[in-house]
């Protein structure tokens, strides 16, 4: 997604539905997200989807997933490939509530 903001924000939804589930939110918990972690679940108490993906940081977003332009989720990959990652899944979210979207601009990216 050329728009960072854009993608920030669709990440920060996706990671915020994932955090709904009791083993995603541990985990994001234990990799030293509790205050995320803490406040996906409040949002989600309260029924609030805006609530639960504002309370993931940019911070969060950015060390769990690959965002921004094709070139900086392409080295972002690399750099998930050089801490040890054996395979690096691309999961594409929708851009503005447009999953198709979301897919088209990972194909593009990354298609050979």
């Amino acid at each position: 997604c050329p728009d960072r903001a854009v993608a920030l924000r669709s990440v920060k939804r996706t990671l915020a539905f994932y955090g709904r589930m009791p083993f995603y939110n541990r985990l994001f918990a234990r990799q030293g997200y509790q205050k995320e972690a803490a406040g996906i679940t409040a949002g989600w108490t309260k029924g609030d989807m805006n609530a639960a993906a504002e309370a993931v940081s940019e911070q969060m977003a950015e060390q769990i997933a690959a965002l921004g332009t094709a070139q900086d989720c392409r080295k972002k990959i690399e750099e998930f490939e050089k801490a040890g990652a054996s395979y690096v899944i691309l999961y594409p979210t929708a851009i503005d509530g447009d999953y198709d979207k979301g897919v088209r601009a990972v194909l593009e990216a990354f298609a050979g």
